[in-house]
């Protein structure tokens, strides 16, 4: 693919400063979009110095110099993912982290990730130690207590905003995780 892409650079007739520009605004999306999934591309990877067009003044070395770089940063993303599930639940645990509020199953993740709803399960739960439910359910109440602590809004309706729509499930759930109710969690943290 990059020998394509550096091929019509030069059909094009592109003088190297302005072939090396385009692939350099090229590689700085690519390191970015890697970003983006989790990837997390360190220093090392990157190059150190510009390349000096008087050493290197050939579309061949250019050429050269520019697949060498990219090798790199393909092994580097590989050896980053030796576990290539890990990306998958970062990236569903930020879309949780966004939509807890939210009624979600796992099932619907696992979807919106294209992925089987089994997989996405034991790739969940062999990553994060637990299973989806569990996980929700610490993600709300760690929200629910912070909103607890610091806002004087009554528990039905903290317990809404959340994404718990039975104020009764919500309470259990709460007890469940903190080993206290709601009201019980208000009051020591007022008492604070």
């Amino acid at each position: 693919m990059l020998k394509a892409f550096l091929a019509e650079m030069r059909q094009n007739r592109l003088l190297l400063p302005e072939m090396l520009s385009i692939y350099e605004e090229q590689m700085a999306l690519l390191r970015q979009r890697l970003r983006s999934n989790a990837l997390h591309i360190d220093q090392a990877n990157e190059r150190k110095h510009p390349i000096d067009l008087h050493h290197y003044n050939s579309y061949e070395a250019i050429e050269h110099q520019l697949l060498e770089e990219l090798h790199d940063l393909l092994e580097a993303v590989g050896n980053q993912s030796v576990n290539k599930s890990y990306w998958i639940v970062e990236k569903a645990m930020k879309y949780i982290a966004e939509h807890y509020s939210e009624d979600m199953k796992a099932s619907e993740v696992a979807e919106w990730l294209n992925i089987t709803p089994n997989h996405f399960s034991y790739i969940f739960k062999q990553n994060t130690g637990k299973n989806f439910k569990e996980y929700m359910n610490d993600v709300r109440i760690g929200h629910a207590q912070r909103l607890l602590a610091t806002t004087n809004d009554k528990v039905f309706e903290i317990a809404d905003r959340v994404g718990y729509k039975e104020y009764k499930y919500f309470v259990s759930v709460f007890k469940s995780v903190t080993g206290m109710t709601p009201k019980e969690y208000r009051a020591i943290k007022a008492s604070i």
